[in-house]
C-alpha cells in the first residue's frame, strides 16, 4: 500500500492506482499485490515489514504470529468448509447405515483442536455455516460415537469394514492429517480405513470425483440456495458425491419461488435436514480464514463471505501515519 510519507515497491507484478473520482476510491493511493507461495516466506515479509497484509496463514503459524507485537490476525468465521464425500452410486456408499457409520466414527472435536488450532468449527454434515442467516440450529449435533458406529454397521449386515480414502496436502489445509486421525478415530468401531495420499499435481481432474471416496473443500457461497445448486442438486456438474434426492431437487425448486424469506427460510432448513441425514458425505468443520496485517494497517476487518474482507480489503484499508 501506499499513502501520503510512505510508500513500498518490491515487485511491479501487480499495481493497482487510484482512479479520481471513482466511487468507493478507497484510501490508499496505490495496491501492489506480490505472489509469494510459501506461507512461511508469506509471514516473514510480513514481520520484516516487506509486505502490509498476508493471506492464507497457517493453522500452526498463526497461535505464533499472534504474539508478535509488530502484526495483527483478522480471523473470519466464514463459510469455507472441509468435506470427506462418498460416492453414491458405489458400494459400500450406496448402503445408509455404512454412511452413518463413517459418520458417527470421526472425532471432529480433536478436528478442530489439534489439527485447527482451534481456528474453525465443528461441522454437522450439511454445508451451511452457523454465519449464514439460513443456519438451521435445530439440527442436533453428529458426535464422535464408537458405539453407535458399530450399531450401524451391524445393521448394515458387517461385523468391519476396510476402506481407502484419498486425500493430497492440496485438498485442504491439514487434509492428509485430517485423514490420518480419521483412520485412528474409526478404529475402534472396527473400521480401517487405509490413507491413500495422492500427489497435488492432477488430484482435482484424476481424483476429485473419480475415486470413490476422497478428501475435498468448498469456499462456500454467498447464499445456501447457490450451495445447494452447485454442489447437492441432482446433476449439478460439481455434484462430489453424485447424490440424487428427488425430494431435495423439487423443494430446492420450489423455493426459488417464495417470496416471503421466512417460508423461504423454512424450505432451507429442511433441505440441510436433508442433506445431514441422507447425502454421503461428512462435513467434519467449517475453517476460518486467516490473515495478517501490520498494525499500521487499519480498517481491516472481516467479513463472513470470504478471505481478505470479502476481497475487498483494498478499497477499506488505510495507513496510520
Amino acid at each position: 500500500f501506499s499513502s501520503p510519507g510512505s510508500s513500498f515497491r518490491p515487485f511491479d507484478l501487480w499495481r493497482l492506482a487510484r482512479s479520481i473520482g471513482a466511487v468507493e476510491a478507497g484510501h490508499v493511493d496505490m495496491v501492489e499485490t506480490v505472489v509469494i507461495n510459501d506461507a512461511a516466506a508469506r509471514v516473514s515479509a510480513l514481520q520484516g515489514g516487506s509486505v502490509h497484509i498476508v493471506n492464507g496463514i497457517d493453522y500452526k503459524i498463526a497461535p505464533l504470529l499472534k504474539k508478535d507485537s509488530r502484526a495483527y490476525l483478522v480471523v473470519t468465521e466464514g463459510k469455507q468448509h472441509f468435506s470427506l464425500p462418498m460416492d453414491a452410486t458405489k458400494e459400500p456408499f450406496t448402503n445408509a447405515d455404512v454412511v452413518l457409520a463413517l459418520k458417527h466414527a470421526i472425532d471432529r472435536e480433536q478436528m478442530v483442536k489439534l489439527l485447527m488450532a482451534g481456528y474453525g468449527r465443528v461441522g454437522n454434515d450439511h454445508p451451511i455455516a452457523a454465519s449464514d442467516p439460513s443456519f438451521n440450529p435445530n439440527i442436533a449435533q453428529r458426535t464422535y460415537d464408537p458405539d453407535k458406529a458399530r450399531f450401524h454397521l451391524k445393521r448394515a449386515g458387517k461385523s468391519g469394514l476396510t476402506l481407502e480414502l484419498h486425500t493430497a496436502p492440496v485438498a485442504f489445509e491439514q487434509a492428509v492429517n485430517t485423514v490420518e486421525l480419521f483412520a485412528q478415530s474409526a478404529k475402534p468401531a472396527g473400521i480401517t480405513i487405509s490413507v491413500k495420499r495422492e500427489p497435488d499435481d492432477g488430484y482435482w481432474s484424476d481424483v476429485w470425483m473419480k475415486k470413490p471416496w476422497v478428501a475435498s473443500f468448498w469456499a462456500g457461497r454467498p447464499s445456501a440456495s447457490m450451495m445447494f445448486a452447485s454442489v447437492y442438486a441432482s446433476g449439478a456438474p460439481w455434484n462430489e458425491t453424485l447424490w440424487k434426492n428427488d425430494d431435495f431437487d423439487r423443494k430446492l425448486i420450489e423455493s426459488r419461488s417464495l417470496r416471503d424469506p421466512a417460508k423461504r427460510r423454512e424450505v432451507y432448513f429442511e433441505l440441510q435436514q436433508m442433506i445431514h441425514d441422507d447425502c454421503p458425505t461428512v462435513i467434519p468443520a467449517f475453517a476460518s480464514w486467516i490473515d495478517a496485517a501490520r498494525q499500521e494497517v487499519k480498517g481491516f476487518v472481516p467479513n463472513p463471505n470470504f478471505l481478505l474482507s470479502d476481497h475487498r480489503v483494498a478499497e477499506r484499508v488505510w495507513l496510520a501515519t
